[in-house]
């Protein structure tokens, strides 16, 4: 199992969108200075993951990487040397390729860098060049996906034509702090409302209308709600929201009241609020109405806190994620110090509670501790933590003064520190990914259940299109062992707790077309369902698991027992 940071919303359904280019071949990117932890074969894995990003965000065919090798040592070109374009002007003519990709990867500390080029064989000359920054290889080649192909249409997300399904109408309340409180978060806040939404609305395939209210004494409520449905006026909308005024309860209250009872919810849509705040707010009897009435009308309510709340400090909007149905999680936040050697220190506070650690990569902002949903004090830190002990009698825990702290607390001399960073960009998505799959009525029609197995473990997955269908049925008449790429979603009725999204699976690339990071076994997710729901390449999150299928059975429609 590997790890990966959360990036940005996409779509995962293949079959539905023609590929804009015939076929693509991404050559094994050459590394720069290599070492043991960053080796010449991590040019390898990156082509895969960015191949697997073009064939499932973009829908193109994707020349596999087996006959990619074998036609390269034909033509006498390797990728961890020189390649001219002669040599990839042959290889294209040759193959009958449209675009080639081919690069080089390096890594400096923590941060991973990928220069692309982007050759046209047909025109015989380069039309891209681009260079991305990432904290995974993951990161670096889905922003490199976009910007190679900036032209070419993400792929939507389709249901099986022949089952007549379309997504239904998401209406989405986003009810978010624009106290000064919430200032140092603001920007990343604002990243991750525009994620949490694009996660809601399946990258923005699904029709979604969106409210914003921003809550603080100097923010005034609109006299009527006005939506927006895309993230370009969304991201307008926040952009022209700057967080002022002090924090407020009183205008908390008010803001969930419009919400429940002003907001013109549409009959028969997905109903979701998402409430943000970096503001203390204890046991409040006014907000729990209106979560009461949110939950009597059908509105699942996700919730997240910021720094500025200590554990008890969150629980009313604990309560009004549990009475919505949906997640609650708190900010966490990272500040990098340097003792008097030059050497660094990772500090890190989620929930007002204080650790050191050293981080590789993005893994902190994935939260800080292993379990959720009970307090903060029971919680199990992720193995990279140590935590702090404090006497909180005497210092006060505040995840902007960690700097400030440590060297009280634990006796050390500090020379410098980089800026105190949270993780809101890629918690709010996680949030609204997990809460992607509740208050959905019905969803597509299934036509099959197959039980798929991985040696170990065995689950039962619905199938939502024929053409899903008799791959299975190829699959199951083979009794061979196969890759599959697949949306983990929470489903409590199933004996693991969780399932595959039945419109969501990747049939079309082979195994050697997917990288070791994207892979996973279906007793690992059992393990940590929440893990593969909320992390993984893309967004949805695509996980590629080797399976068989053991069993495929016809889903019955219930009954009327009057017949």
């Amino acid at each position: 199992m590997k790890g990966f940071v959360t990036a940005v919303v996409v779509s995962v359904t293949l079959a539905a969108c023609a590929p804009a280019f015939a076929e693509v071949a991404v050559i094994p990117y050459r590394v720069d200075n290599p070492s043991t932890y960053f080796p010449e074969k991590s040019g390898d894995e990156y082509a895969k993951l960015l191949g697997v990003v073009l064939a499932v965000r973009k829908g193109m065919e994707v020349y596999p990487p087996r006959d990619l090798d074998a036609d390269m040592k034909s033509f006498g070109i390797s990728s961890q040397g020189t390649i001219t374009a002669e040599g990839l002007k042959a290889l294209g003519a040759g193959r009958y390729l449209d675009r080639i990709v081919l690069g080089k990867i390096s890594k400096t500390g923590e941060t991973y860098v990928a220069e692309s080029t982007l050759y046209a064989p047909g025109r015989g000359k380069v039309i891209a060049r681009t260079q991305v920054k990432g904290q995974s290889l993951a990161a670096c080649a889905e922003k490199d996906a976009a910007e190679l192909f900036v032209t070419a249409p993400d792929a939507p997300l389709k249901l099986d034509p022949a089952a007549d399904q379309g997504l239904a109408t998401v209406d989405l309340v986003v009810v978010t702090d624009t106290s000064y409180a919430m200032s140092a978060e603001w920007e990343t806040v604002k990243a991750g409302i525009t994620g949490f939404a694009g996660a809601l609305s399946e990258n923005w395939s699904a029709p979604i209308r969106i409210y914003v209210l921003g809550f603080s004494d100097a923010q005034k409520l609109p006299s009527y709600a006005q939506p927006v449905g895309s993230p370009a006026a969304l991201r307008a909308g926040l952009d022209a929201t700057p967080p002022r005024g002090g924090p407020s309860t009183d205008a908390l209250e008010a803001a969930l009241r419009f919400a429940v009872t002003n907001v013109p919810w549409e009959r028969g849509s997905v109903r979701h609020m998402l409430v943000v705040s970096n503001s203390p707010v204890r046991r409040n009897s006014q907000v729990e109405l209106s979560g009461m009435t949110a939950q009597k009308r059908g509105i699942v309510v996700s919730a997240a806190a910021g720094g500025r709340c200590q554990w008890e400090d969150a629980e009313t909007l604990r309560q009004l994620a549990v009475m919505g149905k949906g997640r609650f999680a708190q900010f966490a936040y990272r500040q990098r110090v340097y003792d008097a050697r030059g050497k660094s220190i990772d500090l890190f506070m989620e929930g007002g509670r204080f650790f050191q650690g050293q981080a590789y990569g993005a893994q902190w902002k994935e939260g800080l501790f292993s379990f959720s949903g009970k307090a903060s004090s029971f919680m199990q830190p992720k193995p990279f933590l140590a935590e702090i002990m404090a006497d909180r009698k005497k210092y006060e825990l505040s995840p902007y003064a960690m700097s400030e702290l440590y060297p009280e607390i634990a006796n050390v001399a500090l020379v410098n520190a980089d800026p105190v960073e949270n993780n809101a960009d890629v918690l709010l998505p996680g949030l609204g990914a997990g809460a992607s799959s509740r208050g959905r009525a019905g969803g597509p029609h299934a036509l099959a259940k197959a039980l798929l197995s991985d040696g170990k473990v065995s689950i039962w997955v619905r199938i939502a299109s024929q053409a899903d269908l008799d791959f299975f049925k190829n699959r199951e008449s083979m009794r061979a062992y196969f890759t599959l790429g697949v949306t983990v979603q929470r489903k409590p009725d199933e004996a693991y707790g969780f399932t595959f999204h039945p419109a969501r699976f990747i049939t079309r690339l082979g195994d050697d077309q997917v990288p070791d990071a994207a892979r996973a076994g279906i007793n690992e997710m059992a393990a940590r369902p929440d893990f593969y729901i909320n992390n993984g390449l893309l967004k949805p999150p695509v996980w590629f698991v080797r399976v068989k299928v053991e069993a495929l059975e016809p889903v019955k429609e219930a009954e009327d027992v009057r017949d």
